[in-house]
């Protein structure tokens, strides 16, 4: 195999690690309130408090972390899996937050307001926070590593993974702006509002006979549209979701050709509002076509078939094929295009890809919930204290187990990588987010060639790719 081949295996390996692998497990580990805590993870001032708590704790983990070095391989790659979720976990939460609110700002039904007003002002205060940021981080000791020091963690978690909840409130602003101007106008239906505490009851319903969990949560995606089975009539329907996709990439990819690319020339905060506006053309689209695909497996093959799992399965499958697709067309331009419009789309592709694999997963992680436990007929109070212990540990596990899996298999030989010293030349060509190529190397097994220390290859996680 020629070194060319072996760089671009290696390179599709690390885009895999940091577009799904990454994303999988930051999911995990969001959605380990939910698991837990079901009952408090649906109100308003439960999931405020844990996003806060989330936004302190994950810049903490990955300043603690970027201290640390295991000796063995698994407990490395761990280590970077860890560090490289801590950004889209914040970001997951606070798209969590938006999610409960966004319903008490704008319906699906006709008139109403659609929360334009409100999104057009968190942008400009976004803009503005994502500013002083920047400043904050240009003006640390070490600005091309603030995560040495807790503070400067913070800032860089906190400018790098909030796109994704910026872009997740225009998508439902567009989505409900695009469902009032297809649908006629209808009284809006009574249903139960989030509550402010939560469903805090506990109820000893030992031997009591059940057919899921005690208290039960609803995705993301859920409470802005609704169950897939169900969103025709509480939800968007799938046409306007598949008009709004069409619409969507056309004008994303017609204003990513045209917006000048932000520069240094430029003032700092007409630079940022340039990168809120790429940022927000590329996320907003791949939300827009995520949907549609998504929902192009979870509701209309599970209509058509009548089975929820073959919709998910057909979900997963819509992910994987993407994949194969963004990674074939990327390598083809050898994951670097000099063209500005050009790398543009390779972007918006990786957030494609990451999308794709987030909202499949989630619904793995709904279907999931109560881990079967209301089947042993147990008392709730130990039920309860079970499925914490099990989303804690689980998520821990399957952290370590992708790791274990993903060193073994390279030892093993089912991925023919390269020496790095040999490829030098074709990794410096890549350019794709996350973790330096020096320690992904190195927690596979292979030699560190001294000439990699310094390259970046990326600054964050799949929510930092606002990079200039």
């Amino acid at each position: 195999m020629g070194d060319d081949a072996s760089a671009a295996k290696l390179v599709k390996l690390h885009f895999v690690f940091t577009w799904v692998l990454a994303v999988i497990v930051a999911l995990n580990w969001c959605y380990v309130f939910k698991l837990a805590l079901p009952q408090y993870s649906e109100s308003i001032l439960g999931w405020s408090i844990y996003t806060l708590v989330v936004t302190a704790l994950m810049p903490l983990i990955r300043h603690k972390l970027q201290g640390h070095r295991f000796w063995s391989r698994p407990f490395r790659m761990t280590r970077l899996l860890l560090m490289s979720m801590t950004g889209m976990v914040v970001g997951t939460s606070w798209s969590g937050l938006v999610a409960l609110l966004f319903p008490h700002i704008s319906d699906f039904h006709s008139p109403g307001p659609t929360g334009i007003a409100a999104a057009v002002a968190i942008t400009f205060l976004f803009v503005v926070g994502q500013t002083i940021l920047e400043k904050q981080i240009q003006e640390m000791p070490d600005p091309q590593t603030p995560e040495n020091t807790y503070g400067g963690a913070v800032r860089s978690v906190l400018l790098n993974s909030l796109w994704s909840t910026l872009g997740y409130f225009w998508n439902s602003v567009w989505n409900r702006f695009l469902t009032k101007m297809q649908r006629p106008s209808r009284p809006r239906p009574r249903g139960p509002a989030t509550e402010l505490l939560g469903n805090t009851t506990f109820r000893s319903l030992a031997y009591a006979a059940r057919d899921g969990p005690l208290h039960r949560f609803k995705t993301l995606q859920d409470e802005m549209n609704g169950r897939p089975e169900d969103m025709d009539s509480t939800g968007p329907g799938y046409r306007p979701i598949l008009v709004k996709a069409v619409l969507t990439l056309l004008a994303g990819i017609l204003f990513l050709c045209c917006l000048p690319e932000p520069s240094e020339r430029y003032g700092s905060h007409r630079r940022r509002a340039l990168i809120a506006m790429k940022m927000m053309a590329i996320i907003i689209t791949s939300y827009a076509v995520t949907d549609a695909g998504f929902y192009f497996g979870t509701k209309l093959v599970a209509d058509l078939t009548g089975s929820p799992a073959v919709g998910l399965a057909v979900s997963f499958l819509y992910a994987g094929l993407l994949t194969c697709v963004v990674t074939y067309l990327a390598d083809r331009s050898t994951w670097h295009p000099e063209r500005v419009f050009p790398n543009r789309l390779q972007t918006l592709g990786a957030w494609l890809v990451c999308y794709a694999w987030w909202y499949s997963w989630q619904e793995v992680l709904y279907q999931i919930q109560g881990f079967g436990l209301w089947q042993l007929g147990m008392d709730s109070v130990l039920e309860q204290s079970l499925q914490v212990a099990i989303a804690i540990s689980g998520a821990l596990c399957f952290a370590l187990l992708l790791s274990l899996a993903l060193v073994s298999a390279v030892q093993l030989g089912c991925f023919a990588l390269p020496q790095i010293a040999a490829v030098l030349p074709q990794l410096k060509q890549a350019s794709i987010r996350n973790c330096n190529f020096p320690e992904f190397s190195a927690c596979l097994g292979l030699p560190v060639d001294e000439r990699l220390h310094g390259i970046q290859l990326g600054s964050d996680q799949p929510a930092s790719a606002d990079a200039d």
